[in-house]
């Protein structure tokens, strides 16, 4: 096989549709591009060569990963977040050691170290989040609390599917009802006339006096 054959990406002839269209629409189509960036970093990583790979087979495999996805099938992007949030642990890990290795003597490079390596954990938890996130299908989990009179909690799980806006239950905050239809105490609030907190029977409302000093007029007379 030539190297102009491994560096030639092959395009379908498609009725009233010009050459100098298709190719202009491969330059530009995001996965020729990505898969041409991939190819190299791969035939570097593993010194085969970037004439070593095909440019054809590389479009078709980032291809066929893109259709998987447009038919439900995210095997293959699960695997690519685990794979990764095992690097970045490595990668906390190895900057984690390098600090400790230079810590007490050249603390500026302590510092940059640690910093790349609390990067790393936090890009980690993130891609494991992501992950899980996945996992539940973009189902999310809402938890209503409901605290009873005597300070008893009531949690509740109300399920949202595919990541839509929550709604809003009628009666809320006082009433809410779980997706059973059995009605929950009311919730605790202020009070509708105006206070804050329970005071005793015999207390009175008192006028509050304005912060602001009244100016005083001038005595008569002078």
């Amino acid at each position: 096989m030539t190297k102009a054959t491994q560096n030639t990406l092959t395009l379908k002839k498609v009725e009233g549709v010009s050459d100098e269209y298709l190719a202009a629409n491969s330059v530009h189509s995001p996965i020729p591009r990505n898969a041409s960036i991939a190819r190299d970093l791969a035939a570097e990583t593993f010194g085969s060569g970037k004439d070593g790979l095909e440019f054809d087979q590389s479009v078709q495999v980032v291809r066929d990963n893109c259709d998987a996805v447009k038919n439900g099938d995210l095997s293959n992007m699960k695997e690519t977040l685990v794979a990764q949030a095992m690097t970045l642990d490595a990668v906390f890990v190895e900057m984690s050691r390098r600090g400790m290795m230079n810590m007490g003597q050249h603390m500026t490079a302590t510092d940059k170290y640690f910093k790349l390596a609390l990067k790393a954990q936090s890009q980690c938890r993130t891609t494991i989040e992501a992950l899980e996130r996945i996992n539940r299908g973009g189902e999310q989990v809402v938890r209503h609390v409901h605290v009873n009179e005597g300070g008893q909690a009531i949690v509740a799980d109300h399920f949202h599917h595919n990541g839509g806006q929550n709604e809003k239950m009628k009666g809320q905050p006082h009433e809410q009802r779980d997706e059973g239809g059995i009605q929950c105490s009311k919730m605790l609030s202020e009070n509708t006339e105006g206070n804050g907190m329970p005071i005793p029977g015999n207390a009175r409302k008192e006028k509050v006096s304005s912060p602001r000093r009244q100016k005083s007029g001038r005595a008569k007379g002078k």
